[in-house]
């Protein structure tokens, strides 16, 4: 058994350290955070942990070859990036830069003094701070070069940045959208409401159209793009002002919606197809008239839907008009539907739009008229008479074709209209005898005679029975012309005992006389009146070609139609009334009605017609009288329009021959000066006229009267009940205008402006004198005190303080303080008096840039002291204004920004200045200080002896004296703060600007001899 033999204390020891040595060694090789050992002797590396070999990519062997400096060697190709001071800059070993803070420990390793180093990577900080530095840089690039309004928000929708911008385009200040949060500028949102902003800030990205209030309360479109969180808890949006664009696209929206109307509206089938023949349109009356509903059509090609039309007429006619670019019309049978169509294709850059409307039955009707007009002329060129008509000059109108033949034969000459008759070659005697008959009847006489001619064919004498008949204007007696018939009345002369047979060819006459009343259709169809007939089913049956200019429908398109079709719907009543009288044998003279032309617009026509209840007929005459109703309806609003404004206009206004006598006064005369209107016609107006007053105006009546327009001095002209009022008035001649024939005068009651002006005078004369009385007593009060003062401050001078007692001796102090304080009251108000009263300030051309180094100068010290810094962002340097007001001005503004600057920040002062439309020059001084409440001293802000820090000591004149500089030389200053949101005062150079240029003084527009400003108080 062998003795347990406990450890000694060495043995003890050494185990301890084994096992230190054993954990430090574990500790280091598996420590997370890369560690290198480097000896002393030889800097190089005599251990690594495996998280530096993972760091560097190094093996073991490969480390222990190294020291620190060969890592911070670049033996590759990658570039060291810049890099701070306190931090090193290692190398992979493959090139890769890593950014690393260390820590050198003292340690012994191995028997081997060596430094412990510890190696903090920080390259991912390091390139995140560069990244974060870039993307502020381009931030600011882009909130600096864009023209659109860049804004930057807080959590709370509160702006924390916003661009020059972004200012420009609502109209605040930096400081003012500073102020302000996203609800107080979008329009619609109530200021609890959060709703939008958590969905904004949920969602991450939002864009769209707002609308934002600009600072003077306008409205302007926006196109916005808002991206949260590109910094954590700052939310950007970028604003394009799109007011013009969203205004016109709402315009363009109301216009489409206006088209659409009307097109929904147009009775006539409508659709449009784009250049591929898809359907884009498809009105209600197509899909009523082709049985093919709208949502079946639209968005497909036409010919994907009409297969079938393929190569028929439709599909060649639209592809003609797409290809020349011209519009087509054709009538066309569509066999589907069993109708005809007549139809419109417009060509468009973007397609093709068509009308299109059923008249099968107009074809049907067509087809009718053209037989019967077929059959008329075929009666009436059968016939051996002769058929003509002549004008008033005795000129060719119409003939059928026996009477072009006999034309032909008696001169050698073809017939045609204008010929000159009598055109065969008579004697003069034969001549001068048709011309008689044809002025006969021209004269309005029907006759007809018996002459003797020669057979053109045989040379034979004939007996010729002519037929003279005036053709007059509908329903007038004015002769339009002649209609002329001529018969062969040979034979029945010979054969006078054939009664017979001479009956049948009477009946012939009478056939013929038809074909010559039908002759005539060509004759009405001459007339700018509608002539036309009417069954008693309410259809047309004959219509002049006149139709075609007054409504747009040629006489084909309404012959057999109801005229109610055509009637506008307000006066469907009315002309079913004029049928009923007509009915019952009353005959319509001016009836008026409208009808509805083919193009949509209404048109006023007055009828004149007559019954004939043998035919079964009406016939009627319109004349279009859309122009007069027009120019009637356009008088009455004048009319109404001239009684409203001479009526109710406040002027007095009379017409005055060129005797001075009233020939016209309004009716207000007798509001103003309350005579009847008609109690002063024709009489005088100079005898109304105050006689100090009347020369004046008689002068300047003749002036008047020699031509043109004066403007009388104002004048007194007696009321009724015997008050002088004053007038101003202006003369106008208006002789040579036949509508007025006077002299027209405007006259205006400024009675109750004179008094006032005459009461003003009054006041200034009271003010001035009571003004040079304060100023008196000020300058006495001043003047008196300050003698017993300056006796008090002697007195306390040479007093002896060592035989005083220490109660007498704080007796003393406060009387000096006392004293000392009324002295600088007495001081302070010298100056105000200086600067109230002083009438003769010197202005010169001060540059802003040289004055504000000039108060910098005398503050270096203090503004050092403090930290403090002046920016200065001149756009106007050069004012006139008086240089030591000014120096005063700035020297106030600096000393109450340092002295009333905020502790949680150092004091930064901006100045600026710039012009504004009226060419004032506006100047800004802006601190960030601790700031005014504005809620509680708004109103005292700039009164005297007004403190608004009790914890700091002061006068509470400066602001005072400021103001009262400013005003001194016509400005204005205002101030704009808030507590710790810093103050800004505006003051406002009234418009004493000499030449400049942005930048700098104009040295062309500078003055060398500076001038003398007077002012009053």
């Amino acid at each position: 058994m062998k003795a347990i033999i406990d450890p000694s204390p060495d043995e003890l020891l050494r185990q301890e350290l084994e096992k230190l040595r054993a954990d430090y060694q574990n500790l280091f090789e598996e420590n997370p955070v890369p560690m290198l050992v480097a000896a002393n002797h030889t800097a190089k590396f005599i251990a690594a942990n495996k998280a530096a070999q993972d760091k560097y990519g190094y093996t073991l062997d490969q480390i222990l070859q190294l020291t620190l400096e060969d890592l911070t060697k670049n033996n590759s190709c990658f570039q060291q990036p810049p890099h701070r001071a306190d931090q090193m800059v290692h190398y992979k070993k493959c090139g890769e830069v890593l950014y690393v803070e260390t820590k050198k420990s003292d340690i012994i390793y191995k028997n081997v003094p060596a430094q412990l180093i510890t190696i903090n990577d920080v390259t991912a900080k390091i390139i995140a701070g560069q990244q974060e530095k870039k993307a502020k840089q381009r931030l600011e690039a882009i909130f600096k070069g864009t023209h659109d309004a860049i804004l930057l928000a807080n959590n709370d929708g509160q702006y924390v940045q916003v661009n020059e911008a972004a200012c420009l385009m609502l109209g605040y200040t930096e400081w003012q959208l500073l102020s302000l949060s996203v609800k107080d500028l979008v329009v619609d949102i109530k200021p609890d409401d959060r709703n939008l902003w958590d969905e904004f800030l949920d969602t991450g990205n939002q864009k769209g159209i707002i609308e934002l209030k600009k600072k003077n309360g306008e409205t302007i479109f926006c196109q916005y793009n808002a991206t949260s969180n590109i910094l954590p808890g700052l939310h950007l949006s970028i604003i394009t002002d799109i007011t013009e664009h969203e205004i016109a696209r709402r315009k363009m929206e109301r216009q489409a919606k206006y088209v659409d109307n009307i097109i929904e509206s147009i009775t006539d089938c409508f659709f449009a197809v784009d250049n591929n023949w898809i359907v884009q349109y498809w009105n209600k009356a197509a899909e009523a008239l082709l049985k093919m509903p709208r949502e079946k059509v639209i968005g497909q090609n036409l010919w994907d839907v009409y297969k079938g039309e393929i190569d028929g007429r439709f599909y060649h006619q639209y592809l003609k008009a797409t290809q020349t670019h011209l519009p087509v019309h054709f009538e066309e049978f569509y066999a589907p539907a069993n109708m005809w169509l007549d139809v419109s294709a417009y060509p468009a850059t973007e397609g093709l739009t068509v009308y299109f409307r059923d008249v099968t039955e107009r074809k049907k009707q067509a087809f009718e008229i053209l037989q019967t007009k077929n059959n008329q002329a075929a009666l009436i060129n059968s016939t051996s008479d002769l058929i003509w008509s002549i004008d008033k000059k005795i000129k060719l109108v119409s003939f059928n074709n026996a009477y072009e033949q006999a034309i032909e034969r008696a001169t050698g000459r073809q017939a045609y209209v204008g010929l000159q008759l009598p055109a065969a070659s008579h004697d003069p005697e034969t001549t001068a005898k048709w011309k008689g008959f044809y002025q006969r009847a021209l004269g309005g006489e029907s006759f007809k005679v018996d002459e003797i001619i020669l057979d053109f064919k045989t040379g034979e004498p004939k007996i010729a029975e002519v037929h003279f008949n005036p053709i007059y204007r509908v329903n007038t007696n004015k002769v339009l012309g002649v209609s002329c018939l001529s018969r062969n009345i040979t034979e029945r002369v010979k054969n006078q005992l054939l009664i017979e047979e001479q009956n049948e060819k009477l009946q012939s006459n009478k056939d013929d006389l038809q074909k010559l009343t039908r002759k005539l259709e060509k004759i009405m169809n001459s007339s700018i009146d509608i002539i036309c007939s009417v069954d008693n089913s309410g259809r047309f049956v004959q219509v002049s070609e006149a139709s075609t200019s007054v409504l747009g429908y040629t006489p084909e398109e309404l012959v057999g139609r109801p005229i109610l079709d055509f009637v506008d719907p307000e006066y469907v009543d009315i002309t079913i009334e004029a049928g009923k009288e007509l009915e019952e044998g009353r005959d319509l003279t001016s009836f008026q009605n409208v009808y509805i032309h083919k193009n949509g617009k209404r048109v006023t026509l007055n009828w004149s017609a007559r019954k004939d209840v043998d035919e079964g007929l009406t016939f009627a005459v319109a004349r279009d009288t859309s122009l007069q109703v027009e120019a009637e309806k356009l008088k009455a609003v004048a009319e109404q329009r001239f009684t409203a404004l001479v009526q109710k206009s406040a002027d007095m206004i009379g017409i005055l021959d060129t005797e001075g006598n009233y020939i016209y006064t309004s009716p207000n005369i007798e509001t103003v000066l309350g005579y009847n209107p008609g109690f002063l016609y024709n009489k005088n107006a100079l005898h109304l006229i105050h006689p100090e007053d009347v020369e004046m105006a008689r002068g300047e009546l003749e002036k008047v009267i020699k031509g043109g327009e004066v403007k009388l001095a104002a004048f007194r002209y007696r009321h009724r009940n015997g008050e002088w009022r004053w007038f101003e008035t202006k003369a106008t001649n208006q002789v040579d205008n036949p509508a007025i024939n006077g002299i027209v005068i405007n006259s205006r009651d400024i009675t109750n402006r004179k008094k006032i002006e005459a009461e003003r005078e009054l006041m200034i004369k009271e003010l001035l004198r009571s003004n040079a009385d304060l100023k008196q007593f000020s300058f006495i009060t001043s003047h008196n005190l300050r003698a017993p003062l300056s006796n008090i401050t002697g007195l306390l001078n040479i007093i002896d303080y060592t035989t005083l007692d220490s109660y007498n001796k704080q007796m003393i102090d406060m009387l000096d303080t006392s004293t000392k304080q009324l002295q600088q009251t007495i001081d302070d108000l010298s100056k105000i008096l200086v600067i109230k009263n002083n009438v003769n300030i010197e202005i010169s051309t001060i540059d802003l840039e040289e004055s504000i180094n000039d108060v910098k100068r005398i503050f270096i010290n203090t503004l050092n002291d403090v930290c403090a810094d002046i920016v200065t962002d001149f756009k106007i340097r050069a004012i006139e204004f008086n240089r030591t007001y000014l120096q005063s001005i700035l020297v106030n503004l600096v000393s109450n920004s340092i002295k009333y600057q905020s502790p949680k920040r150092n004091l930064l002062i901006k100045v600026s200045s710039e012009a504004d439309e009226r060419g004032n020059v506006i100047f800004k001084f802006q601190d960030n200080g601790s700031g005014i409440d504005l809620g509680r001293h708004k109103e005292k802000v700039f009164g005297l002896y007004q403190r608004f820090h009790d914890s700091l000591e002061g006068h509470g004149l400066g602001l005072f004296i400021i103001k009262s500089q400013i005003v001194a030389l016509g400005g204005s200053i205002e101030v704009e703060s808030e507590l710790e949101g810093g103050t800004t005062f505006i003051i406002t150079f009234k418009n004493q600007a000499v030449g400049f240029k942005e930048g700098g003084i104009d040295e062309i527009g500078a003055r060398s001899n500076p001038t003398q400003a007077s002012f009053d108080l």
